[in-house]
């Protein structure tokens, strides 16, 4: 039914010829199927994209003729030869913050410590021993 109304539309009979009726304006036909439907990308693609685009005038560009030859050689300071730093070469491992934070011990480590504790006794905190401060202030 569709493509029965687009024809009728466009000015055709069913056979596809031409008859007497008047020209349409088929620009805004598109519209009345939609542009999401099949018939509708095709109508547009035919008749609303060919719309008449504003005519723009672009005046020419007008330039003035040189009247004298440039001395490129003679005006122009002879070129300095910049010495740049090289730049580092970029290292082939990446390193993320992560591959900074300590790891965990390894077993036997952490055995070694327990056994020192182990023979320290139970009656001791664990650390450094405390020093005799009034002793030491006398050997200044």
């Amino acid at each position: 039914q569709r493509v029965n109304n687009m024809r009728a539309a466009a000015g055709q009979d069913h056979d596809g010829e031409d008859d007497d009726r008047p020209q349409v304006d088929n620009t805004d036909l598109y519209k009345n199927f939609g542009r999401h439907d099949e018939v509708g990308k095709m109508l547009y693609g035919m008749y609303g994209a060919n719309k008449q685009r504003p005519q723009v005038y672009y005046p020419p560009v007008k330039t003035k003729a040189r009247t004298e030859e440039v001395k490129i050689a003679e005006t122009m300071p002879p070129e300095e030869v910049i010495d740049y730093p090289d730049m580092p070469r970029k290292s082939k491992f990446k390193y993320n913050p992560i591959d900074f934070v300590p790891r965990r011990k390894p077993g036997e480590v952490i055995q070694a410590e327990t056994e020192v504790e182990r023979v320290r006794g139970p009656g001791l905190a664990p650390g450094k021993a405390g020093v005799n401060r009034a002793a030491m202030i006398e050997n200044l």
